[in-house]
């Protein structure tokens, strides 16, 4: 497993998101996200980037969404 396979990894089940999740997100096929996180397959930094700022966008919609319910109560 390459160093940039296991951090997306770890950032993507980190935010409780799935391979199949991802790859709806960033028209990557699941296949090649599971490749990329195992280190079958190399991956670019610009792949790295895009699928990391895919899961940036649902940590930050998650933060927003606990925001909104604790000033409801």
């Amino acid at each position: 497993m390459t160093d940039l396979g296991r951090m997306l990894r770890d950032k993507r089940k980190a935010s409780k998101l799935t391979q199949r999740e991802l790859s709806e997100m960033t028209g990557i096929a699941v296949p090649n996200i599971s490749m990329y996180e195992s280190g079958d397959k190399g991956m670019s930094t610009y792949t790295y980037n895009l699928l990391s700022a895919a899961i940036d966008k649902i940590i930050v919609l998650k933060i927003n969404e606990l925001k909104k319910m604790t000033r409801k109560k």
